[in-house]
């Protein structure tokens, strides 16, 4: 990232409930169910960090009321360390929540700006960008998801409907 201009700046840690979806207890299963012996054991995670990066480019903020955040909101995301629950998105192994997506949207990004996804995944960017009328533009390696993306962001309908501009790109 450095060789790139982006600095580091802070980390948030979003913690998952523990026992949600069997899916995320994958590591204490396969322990308890195939291998209960010393030097097997496999933690259940039940956290992820998301890092934050800046730009070393000039930052161009539009400070007027239209952009401002709600006191509300501030409390909500002033800690680094966030609760909140896993998404129940099926057909992909690790969807986020629309919850997640849409703090970090807020806190980042301005209305018609594009926001890039370079793990498309389930599509939970792209469906919070369209919702909060940002531009966004995904990346996915797996074919597979694309219609899950679709779906899930009702794509027919959001593409002619809006105008935002919205783009899927398969990296092989």
């Amino acid at each position: 990232m450095q060789d790139l201009d982006f600095t580091f700046k802070k980390e948030i840690i979003w913690t998952k409930p523990k026992g949600t979806q069997g899916l995320w207890q994958r590591g204490v299963t396969k322990f308890l169910k195939n291998e209960p012996y010393p030097c097997f054991f496999n933690l259940n995670i039940m956290h992820e960090y998301i890092l934050i990066f800046q730009n070393e480019g000039k930052l161009q903020v539009n400070i007027g009321p239209e952009n401002k955040l709600s006191e509300e909101f501030i409390k909500q995301v002033s800690w680094s360390v966030w609760d909140m629950s896993v998404s129940f998105t099926k057909g992909h192994p690790s969807p986020f929540p629309d919850l997640l997506v849409e703090r970090l949207i807020k806190l980042y990004t301005f209305e018609n700006e594009t926001v890039l996804d370079p793990f498309g995944g389930s599509g939970t960017t792209m469906k919070v960008s369209r919702n909060l009328k940002r531009n966004s533009i995904l990346y996915e390696i797996n074919p597979g998801y694309v219609d899950i993306i679709k779906n899930r962001v009702d794509w027919d309908a959001s593409v002619a409907a809006s105008s935002e501009k919205y783009e899927i790109k398969i990296r092989t």
